[in-house]
């Protein structure tokens, strides 16, 4: 077993949700004979060992982006998930649950394998392309008009280092925050909801009046977040087998390897997503 331990992009006490008597939830994944399904703990599932490891540091100090930061991260937002579940809004004055929510959604945008191969990819190309500038071209104009060197990057620098930086976007998560937040429930739908290692459904912005996003939280509940009225309501009003349908085709067709059930009874609608990676789009 790898010393540097699990490193959980879709976070345990997210996936509890979905947990059935047994503990165990049903796992959806492309296999060699197509997609299948198992029932696995959620600790078993939607982890890489090491993934958040910071090369180069001593063993104490390597894992300290999962330890001092995703981690305490999720532990405050499993207490306002506890909220939401009770069809709670959060406070307006409770500001550390609204702030862990909305840190925790956006963190489940950038924490993923895939997304920090691009952070990489992007880091060690803006590396590259400074590098191969004369050191007259390497500067840049401060806020004063003053002209300053402008160092190359380190060249050890992981892509996990930069969590730190982008969950602490003010833009983001106040923007996020400042949304009209609300729980669909969908209890008695013929379908429950499902998840994926891709859960969340989002506009292409969230900055327009018409923006929006969404999670399901549990087989029966559906968090949103709106900007305006009118697309709050349209959601509200929106039929539950219909906001089933809609939600489980966006988590499904957006996953990248695993989608998440109560049981295998929507095994036939999954197999026909499930690897398509089709952008998310919005709810409706």
């Amino acid at each position: 077993m790898s010393k540097e331990g699990k490193h959980h992009y879709i976070p345990v006490f997210y996936l509890k949700q979905w947990a059935g008597l047994d503990s165990q939830i049903c796992e959806y994944k492309q296999r060699y004979h197509g997609i299948l399904t198992k029932r696995v703990h959620p600790d078993a599932t939607g982890y890489i060992h090491g993934l958040n490891t910071v090369p180069g540091l001593p063993p104490e100090e390597a894992q300290y982006i999962e330890h001092e930061y995703l981690q305490k991260l999720d532990h405050k937002a499993s207490l306002a998930l506890k909220l939401l579940l009770q069809l709670a809004s959060l406070r307006s004055d409770d500001a550390t649950r609204t702030v862990a929510w909305a840190s925790f959604l956006y963190s489940l945008t950038l924490r993923s394998p895939e997304s920090l191969e691009r952070m990489q990819q992007h880091y060690d190309s803006f590396r590259a392309e400074m590098a191969a500038k004369r050191p007259e071209d390497r500067s840049f104009v401060d806020e004063d008009g003053n002209r300053r060197p402008l160092a190359i990057p380190k060249s050890e620098t992981a892509a996990p280092e930069f969590l730190p930086t982008f969950l602490s976007s003010k833009l983001v998560v106040r923007g996020i925050a400042r949304m009209r937040w609300a729980v669909k429930s969908v209890d008695g739908a013929r379908h429950k909801l499902l998840t994926s290692d891709r859960p969340i459904i989002m506009t292409n912005g969230l900055a327009k009046p018409t923006d929006h996003l969404a999670i399901p939280i549990s087989p029966t509940k559906l968090f949103f977040a709106t900007n305006d009225e009118r697309t709050h309501d349209s959601i509200v009003s929106m039929p539950r087998d219909l906001a089933v349908e809609v939600s489980n085709n966006k988590v499904s067709e957006q996953a990248i390897k695993y989608v998440y059930g109560v049981d295998d009874s929507q095994l036939r609608f999954v197999a026909r997503r499930l690897g398509r990676r089709v952008p998310s789009t919005p709810l409706g």
